[in-house]
């Protein structure tokens, strides 16, 4: 004669409706933008870091070696500075020359150290396991590796 209501079924349309929500927000304009921000950063730093290395290597005659972490470090610091004013300017109002924002490069130093090791781990399998070709595998991977540096650089560092 009653109807026994399921609450559980209930529940699981909600959560299906709140994570496609959550979905539609993360494709939304500002998401949008800032992703292209961040690739565009990304873009400028690595074209810092080549010259810098090529500057130290060719003209300074300091050694390869050495050269190439302090070309990374260099441009790995200018990409912090450059998401915190450029890619993050509305989303993030820490400031740089503080103990927050040495907490935050931190972080930031510690996902570039992390992405480092994954970066060629992905890159190996691609090319060794999967067998593509090797600038296919380094355009896949930057994206990747990119991609969710991103999202984690958009939530733990510069939020």
């Amino acid at each position: 004669m009653f109807q026994e209501h399921d609450y559980r079924t209930e529940q699981s349309k909600s959560d299906s409706v709140h994570k496609k929500k959550e979905i539609f927000q993360l494709l939304n304009r500002d998401f949008i933008f800032q992703a292209i921000k961040y690739g565009s950063v990304g873009v400028a730093g690595i074209t810092s870091n080549l010259a810098l290395f090529s500057f130290l290597v060719y003209v300074a005659k300091v050694w390869y070696m050495i050269a190439g972490p302090i070309a990374g470090f260099f441009a790995m610091t200018q990409n912090f500075i450059l998401h915190r004013k450029f890619t993050f300017k509305n989303y993030s109002k820490f400031k740089i020359r503080s103990y927050d924002g040495l907490k935050r490069y931190l972080r930031f130093f510690a996902l570039s150290v992390f992405n480092t090791p994954f970066f060629s781990s992905l890159l190996y399998f691609q090319v060794e396991v999967l067998h593509i070709p090797k600038v296919i595998s380094q355009l896949i991977t930057s994206v990747i590796v990119g991609f969710i540096s991103f999202m984690i650089s958009r939530r733990f560092i510069f939020r």
